[in-house]
């Protein structure tokens, strides 16, 4: 070997010891892609690391869960929690008729894709007092059954006076027994009835009268304030006795406002974030 020959190869293996001890190079954080710098000769290859494994760091590698709040309230204070951290990220979903609301602290932002996979889901409950209104809503049922479930609903009863519509309850009763033989509206909008009774074999008879309509106070959604709704009364004449029920005025509109008014609320507290609609998935 002439000494030529023996400087090439000294100064080659200079260059390959250099070569070999480069460090990677990060190509893309997102995918821990590298560019490694390899001897003349070799073959160049793309190197992927592993994505970390959660069970082996201090925390997850991302925020990701699906709260269930029961009332609008809880999702507000979930949302303060969550949402401002990336506002351009934040969307909050209103059906307008069922009663869900979602929010999605980490959906698409207008430049950038996201996972989705943090949020709030609400489906607003239905408190047992309105269940206890609508069960009889528009149906007609004997005496004793109405009275009971008026005073079963007592105080949700805001017009007339619940003392005064417990009485008249009480009332019918009393009359359980009664013939009733007319019934007919006075000038002030109450229905009275004419009646006869039977009580230990000696006849008697007597008048019996009710309001046409009545107010209720109740909320449909568990949480939200109470709302007027009108129940208007219905009797009918069925062999010597009386049926008697209400129906509810548009109890459908009362849940509509109501919704409409929760969105409202967030509305003025996230501006730019509420939608009337579904997520889709």
């Amino acid at each position: 070997m002439n000494e030529f020959e023996q400087d090439s190869n000294e100064t080659q293996a200079a260059i390959d010891a250099g070569l070999a001890s480069a460090l990677p190079h990060p190509l893309d954080k997102k995918v821990a892609a590298y560019s490694v710098v390899v001897p003349r000769g070799a073959q160049a290859i793309l190197v992927r690391t592993p994505p970390p494994d959660s069970d082996f760091t201090d925390a997850p590698l991302r925020t990701r869960a699906v709260y269930r709040p029961a009332t609008v309230g809880t999702l507000i204070g979930l949302v303060e929690r969550h949402g401002p951290v990336e506002p351009d990220k934040l969307t909050i979903w209103a059906h307008p008729t069922s009663g869900r609301f979602v929010a999605i602290f980490n959906d698409h932002s207008p430049t950038e894709p996201a996972w989705r996979d943090h949020r709030a889901e609400l489906q607003l409950t239905v408190p047992l007092e309105w269940q206890h209104w609508a069960k009889l809503d528009n149906k007609l049922v004997d005496q004793v059954t109405f009275a009971n479930h008026i005073e079963e609903g007592l105080t949700e009863i805001a017009v007339p006076d619940g003392a005064e519509l417990l009485e008249i309850a009480q009332s019918i009763h009393g009359t359980v027994n009664a013939t009733f033989r007319s019934g007919h509206r006075l000038s002030d909008g109450r229905t009275q009835f004419q009646y006869e009774e039977n009580v230990s074999a000696s006849a008697g008879a007597g008048k019996l009268t009710i309001p046409t309509q009545f107010e209720l106070m109740i909320s449909p959604f568990l949480g939200e304030d109470a709302k007027q709704v009108t129940a208007l009364l219905r009797w009918r004449p069925n062999g010597g006795k009386v049926t008697l029920g209400y129906k509810l005025v548009h109890p459908e509109v009362v849940v509509r406002k109501s919704i409409e008014g929760i969105v409202e609320d967030l509305r003025e507290r996230f501006p730019q974030s509420v939608f009337v609609g579904e997520p889709g998935v």
